[in-house]
């Protein structure tokens, strides 16, 4: 006989948006600005999980209320293309246009062997290629505003390349007086130098921004006991025993994607029982999900060959480890093991 209180598979709820009330608020108030004709650029960062893409689809979907034009890119893992994601932005926001408009966004980014080929005789210089590039971009951007106030959102930005990083740093010098709110999300954990030891491509242009004071910065974090509780009822549709919240807290460290691959897998795996209208574990582990498996393994492909040795060093001798310890069997000073230790912990390249 079938227990009655056992969750079905496929019956948990979509999960919601919780704890995220003060940074929807500072985006429509960015907002706001920007239909005033005061332009910002935002970046929302974070690491891999933290639910920096809901949060900006989130403010997306309300935003829908108001007259506003939306253009969103995004960026690839390993994506060789210059400018692709404002290529794409542009390309979905022309297709929406006349056909007779296509041609606006292939002359944006025409290559300096292209002009040619577009009736241009004289072949460009790449310097000359790309502040064309960047005035076209620019002008088409602020003639699109001049309809209707312009969101645009760039996802992923820590996969872009430098040139899509230099454009999005020209773009913030020139939308404050425009109707114009810039959104780009990243992950921190992935501002690292590369293997060879050359610096990634956003680290600079962040830099640079920040000097200049053109970006505001929305870092998201991880939730709180009560917020994981919020998040896991929203899919069960009943409270958790307060243990059950207490592991599910720890072993996810607050990380919504965490959570929520958590509680499916648990679901799928029926290792969770209601009783009393509150659900607790039938097991003594939650274990971790497959996604969350594909994230940590990326992470460590994105550090540094350093870094990496600390780690594995580390993780033969336990759960806790003593940085002398490290410092000894690594044969490298313990001051420098404890920076690296740090520069791992916090998501933050070693410069």
């Amino acid at each position: 006989m079938r227990d009655k209180n056992k969750l079905k598979p496929g019956l948990l709820a979509e999960p919601i948006l919780v704890g995220r009330e003060c940074e929807l608020e500072q985006l429509h108030s960015l907002l706001n600005l920007a239909i005033e004709g005061k332009g910002n650029t935002v970046f929302v960062s974070g690491e891999a999980g933290v639910g920096k893409t809901r949060l900006v689809n989130e403010f997306l979907n309300s935003a829908k209320k108001q007259a506003v034009t939306f253009l969103t890119g995004w960026c690839f893992s390993n994506a060789a293309v210059p400018y692709f994601p404002f290529f794409e932005a542009f390309r979905r926001y022309f297709s929406k246009e006349a056909e007779t408009k296509e041609l606006d966004i292939k002359n944006l980014f025409v290559g300096p062997t292209q002009g040619a080929k577009l009736g241009n005789p004289q072949i460009i210089t790449p310097q000359i290629w790309k502040d064309q590039t960047f005035t076209a971009v620019a002008s088409t951007l602020v003639s699109i505003s001049k309809k209707h106030p312009v969101i645009l959102f760039i996802d992923d930005l820590h996969w872009a390349d430098s040139a899509s990083c230099a454009l999005l740093h020209y773009l913030a010098n020139i939308i404050n007086s425009e109707k114009i709110l810039i959104i780009a999300t990243f992950r921190t954990e992935q501002l690292a130098d590369d293997n060879n030891g050359r610096p990634h491509p956003l680290l600079e242009t962040l830099r640079l921004m920040r000097r200049q004071d053109l970006i505001k910065e929305i870092n998201i974090l991880n939730l709180e006991e009560n917020g994981v509780s919020q998040l896991a009822r929203s899919m069960l549709g009943s409270s958790l025993q307060q243990e059950f919240t207490r592991k599910l807290t720890e072993e996810s460290q607050g990380n919504p994607l965490f959570i929520v691959e958590s509680i499916r897998m648990l679901n799928e795996s029926k290792c969770i029982i209601q009783e009393h209208d509150k659900w607790r574990l039938t097991s003594t582990t939650i274990g971790i999900p497959p996604k969350i498996k594909d994230v940590i393994l990326q992470r460590l492909g994105s550090l540094l060959n350093t870094q990496r040795n600390v780690l594995e060093a580390a993780s033969v001798i336990g759960e806790e480890f003593d940085s002398t310890l490290l410092s000894t069997v690594l044969e490298r000073d313990s001051i420098e093991i404890i920076k690296t230790l740090d520069a791992i912990a916090s998501d933050t390249p070693l410069v």
